[in-house]
C-alpha cells in the first residue's frame, strides 16, 4: 500500500531520487515503509504514517528513519530522509 504513494511523491516531487531500485525494507529489529535507490548516487528512505503529528514526533521519526537506515547498508554519497503522514501540527525548518 505506500508504495502505491510513490507516483504521488513524485508527482510533487518530494522525492529527488531516481527509481532504479524500489521497495520496503525489514530485518529483526527494524523497518522502513519505501526505499527508493539509484545505486552510487542517492537513497530516500521514506516513513508513512498514517496519522496526525506534532512536531516533536515528526522529528522524532525522522531522527529513527535516519537510525534505521544506517542498518540497511543500502545508503549512498547522498541519502534523503522523508516523513508522509496526514498533518503536522507546525511546519519543520
Amino acid at each position: 500500500m505506500c508504495s502505491e504513494l510513490l507516483p504521488e511523491l513524485y508527482k510533487h516531487n518530494i522525492v529527488p531520487v531516481r527509481p532504479v531500485e524500489k521497495g520496503s525494507w525489514w530485518s529483526k529489529q527494524a523497518e522502513i515503509d519505501i526505499m527508493v535507490r539509484e545505486p552510487g548516487k542517492a537513497t530516500a528512505f521514506i516513513e508513512v504514517k498514517w496519522r496526525r503529528l506534532s512536531l516533536r514526533e515528526a522529528e522524532e521519526i525522522l531522527d529513527r528513519l535516519e537510525e534505521k537506515s544506517s542498518k540497511t547498508r543500502l545508503s549512498s554519497p547522498q541519502n534523503y530522509y522523508i516523513l508522509v503522514c496526514k498533518e503536522v501540527e507546525e511546519k519543520l525548518q
